[in-house]
C-alpha cells in the first residue's frame, strides 16, 4: 500500500476538526443548520491554513445524507466520493492553469445543467485570484444569479487581486495563521496517533518555521521522521530547517552588541568555510535583534516559541533598545542588499563591521535608566546552560554633578534632541561657574560637532541656569577655550588683583560689598 502524506492523512474532514478557524467553522455550520446557504463564497487567507479543506468539508455538508450535528458524516456515498475526488458534482478548478475566458465560459455553460448524483453542485475554484479579468467578467453573470441548486466556493491567498465585482457577489471568509497552541494541539495528536516519538524544542522549531501554516508543519515534521527514522528530535530539525551554523552567528551577533571588533574576522571565516549563506546569517541577526526586544519586553506570545536553550540565550544577553532599534535598521538594509548584491561576501562583511561600530556612527545615550537595559552574557558557548546570568548591580546614587547633567540632558534635549544625544557622550565637571564637558578619544566626532555649537550651547544652560559664567568643551582633557571664555577667566583675575589692592580691600569692607560688586570694563568703557 503507498504511503500517504501527514497533510493529506489529517487532513480535517468536519467543521469541528477545523483547526485555528473558529469564527469560519461556526459560521458555516450554523449556516447549514438554518439553511441559509449563500449561492457564492469567497474564502482567503496565507497557505496551508485550511481554505481549501473548508470549501470540500461545506460541499460534503450540502450534499451529505447523513448530518451529524450538521457536520459532514463521511460515510455517504456522497461523502466518500467527495473525500476520495471522484465526486462528479464537486468541480475543483485549479485557476492558475485553468484561469482562461475558454474555461470560464465552459464552467457557465455546465452550471445551468443540474447535479448527476448530488443535491447540489459545487464548484471550488482554487487560486482564484489566477482568474484573467476576461474569465472573471464572464462569470460574473452566473455567479450573480446562478441555479438554485449551485454553490460557487473562491479560495485565494491574495484577496486584493480578486476583481471588486466578483467580491461584490460573494460571502468573504478571512482564515488567518494558525496560532501556537492550536498548531501544538493538532501536530501532537498526529504524532500520538502515528506513534512518533519528539521533542518538545523540535516541535516549537517547527510551528516557528512553518508561519502558521498547519500543511507546511506536516510536511515538515514527514520529513523530520524520514530523516531521524521514526521520531521527530531537536539535532534532525536543526538539520533539516539549516540552523546548524545557528551558534556562530549567536556569536557573530554577541560580539556585534560588545562592538568587539576582534572578534569578527574569525567568526566571518568560520561561517564561510562551514558553507552558510550569507543572506540566511543576516536575515537570523536581524531575527535575533526582533527575538532580543520582544523578549526584554516580555512579549509572552513569541517567547512561548523560543526553545530552552534560546530562551538561556537571550535571557543573558544585556544591551539597551536603542542599540536594538538602530540594529534593526541597519540589519534590514544588509538583508535587501544582500539579495541584489553581486559581491555578497564584501557586502555582508562590511554590513557587520558597520552593525560593530555603531556607537562611533550615530549617538547612543551614554547611560539609561534600568527600565530600558537588557541582560548582556559573555561571548562563545551561547547556548550553555554552564554560564549563569549575571545579577544586576545595585544602582549607586548620583552625585550632585551627575544629577546636575541629567538635568541639562534633559533640558537639551526638548530643545535639540541631537545635540543632547552628542552632549550625552561626556562627562560634566562644574568649577568658577564654569561647566565643562570632557569627551573621550573615541567620541571626538561628537566634540567636534559640538564646538561649532558652543554658543547655542551657553544660551540654552544660561536658561537652565543663570548664573553660569561660561560653557568649556574638553577632548582627554585639553580644551578649545573660546575669546568670550578667556575673557571671562581673565575678568576673574582682575577682580581678584582688585579686590586684594587695600585701597579696594578698604572701600568693600566700610560699605559691606563683596566682589561680586566690582565691574571690570575695557579700554572702550564697555563691561566685560
Amino acid at each position: 500500500m503507498s504511503y500517504l502524506a501527514l497533510a493529506r492523512k489529517y487532513r480535517p474532514q468536519t467543521f469541528d476538526e477545523l483547526a485555528g478557524q473558529e469564527f469560519a467553522a461556526t459560521s458555516l455550520k450554523n449556516a447549514v443548520s438554518l439553511g441559509r446557504i449563500h449561492h457564492a463564497y469567497l474564502f482567503t487567507g496565507p497557505r496551508g491554513c485550511g481554505k481549501t479543506s473548508t470549501a470540500r468539508i461545506l460541499a460534503k455538508a450540502l450534499n451529505c445524507e447523513n448530518l451529524e450535528r450538521y457536520n459532514p458524516c463521511n460515510r455517504c456515498e456522497s461523502c466518500a466520493e467527495i473525500n476520495e475526488g471522484v465526486s462528479i458534482d464537486v468541480i475543483e478548478i485549479d485557476a492558475a492553469s485553468r484561469g482562461s475566458v475558454e474555461n470560464a465560459r465552459v464552467l457557465s455553460d455546465n452550471a445551468a445543467f443540474l447535479p448527476m448524483k448530488s443535491k447540489r453542485k459545487v464548484y471550488i475554484i482554487d487560486e482564484s485570484h489566477m482568474l484573467t479579468p476576461q474569465a472573471s467578467n464572464a462569470l460574473l453573470k452566473t455567479l450573480e444569479e446562478p441555479p438554485a441548486f449551485v454553490c460557487f466556493i473562491f479560495a485565494t491567498t491574495e484577496a486584493h487581486k480578486v476583481i471588486p465585482t466578483i467580491k461584490s457577489r460573494c460571502q468573504r471568509y478571512d482564515f488567518k495563521k494558525i496560532g501556537y497552541e492550536d498548531m501544538r494541539r493538532t501536530l501532537i495528536n498526529v504524532y500520538e496517533r502515528e506513534k512518533i516519538a519528539y521533542e518538545a524544542d523540535a516541535l516549537n522549531l517547527i510551528i516557528r518555521n512553518s508561519d502558521g501554516s498547519l500543511r507546511d508543519a506536516l510536511s515538515i515534521s514527514d520529513q523530520l521522521i524520514a530523516y531521524a527514522g521514526g521520531s521527530v528530535t531537536m539535532d534532525s530539525a536543526a538539520a533539516i530547517l539549516g540552523s546548524g551554523n545557528d551558534a556562530l552567528i549567536s556569536d557573530l551577533f554577541i560580539a556585534i552588541i560588545n562592538e568587539k571588533e576582534e572578534l569578527l574576522g574569525d567568526i566571518i571565516a568560520s561561517l564561510a568555510s562551514s558553507g552558510a549563506s550569507y543572506q540566511y546569517a543576516a536575515d537570523k541577526l536581524l531575527e535575533h535583534t526582533r527575538n532580543l526586544l520582544l523578549f526584554s519586553k516580555g512579549a509572552h506570545q513569541f517567547i512561548i516559541l523560543f526553545t530552552k536553550d534560546e530562551q538561556a540565550f537571550y535571557r543573558n544577553v544585556f544591551t539597551s533598545e536603542h542599540r536594538l532599534f538602530a540594529l534593526f535598521q541597519l540589519f534590514s538594509k544588509l538583508c535587501a542588499e544582500l539579495r541584489y548584491s553581486p559581491y555578497s561576501a564584501y557586502t555582508f562583511e562590511f554590513g557587520i563591521y558597520k552593525a560593530a561600530a555603531l556607537s562611533r556612527i550615530i549617538p547612543l545615550p551614554a547611560q539609561l535608566p534600568p527600565s530600558t537595559q537588557i541582560p548582556l552574557r559573555p561571548l562563545a558557548n551561547a547556548a550553555s546552560e554552564d554560564i549563569p546570568a549575571e545579577t544586576p548591580k545595585s544602582p549607586q546614587p548620583l552625585t550632585e554633578e551627575e544629577l546636575i547633567f541629567e538635568k541639562v540632558i534633559n533640558n537639551l534635549s526638548t530643545k535639540d534632541r541631537g545635540a543632547s544625544a552628542m552632549l550625552s557622550h561626556s562627562r560634566l565637571t562644574i568649577a568658577d561657574g564654569f561647566y565643562t564637558f570632557n569627551f573621550s578619544g573615541k567620541d571626538e566626532f561628537n566634540y567636534k560637532m559640538l564646538s561649532n555649537r558652543q554658543e547655542f550651547l551657553e544660551e540654552s544652560l544660561k536658561k537652565f541656569d543663570e548664573n553660569i559664567k561660561g560653557v568649556k568643551l574638553t577632548l582627554n582633557g585639553v580644551g578649545n577655550t573660546t575669546e568670550k571664555q578667556a575673557e571671562l577667566t581673565k575678568k576673574d583675575e582682575l577682580i581678584k588683583q582688585a579686590a586684594s589692592a587695600p585701597l579696594v580691600g578698604g572701600v568693600l569692607n566700610i560699605f559691606g560689598l563683596t566682589e561680586k560688586e566690582i565691574s571690570v570694563s575695557r579700554e572702550d568703557g564697555e563691561q566685560i
